[in-house]
């Protein structure tokens, strides 16, 4: 399995790590450069698991399946660094055996 890689039906997640002063905040997209959508933590009832769960600088993605597959891109910035810097990563789903 390439990394990053899950498998299926487990939990999947993606650290993005960055230094600066101030400490940086981070942000954490979907998809390709031209049509990035931002990865939001998912609503659920009290007693559900969220699908995305976004904690600082790490993105866990609960009951993985293929739809999952593809890039993802996390972006750290801070006050003096609007712009940030950008990491990618390509997530690769993998059948549970």
């Amino acid at each position: 399995c390439v990394n990053p890689c899950a498998i299926e039906k487990k939990t999947a997640t993606l650290t993005c790590e960055a230094s600066g002063l101030p400490s940086p905040r981070y942000s954490w997209f979907y998809g390709s450069v031209d049509e990035l959508r931002p990865v939001k933590e998912s609503p659920v009832g009290a007693s559900e698991v969220p699908k995305f769960v976004v904690r600082g600088n790490q993105l866990t993605i609960n009951y993985v399946d293929e739809t999952d597959n593809g890039k993802y891109s996390c972006q750290a910035f801070n006050e003096f660094d609007r712009k940030g810097q950008r990491a990618e990563y390509n997530l690769n789903v993998i059948g549970k055996n």
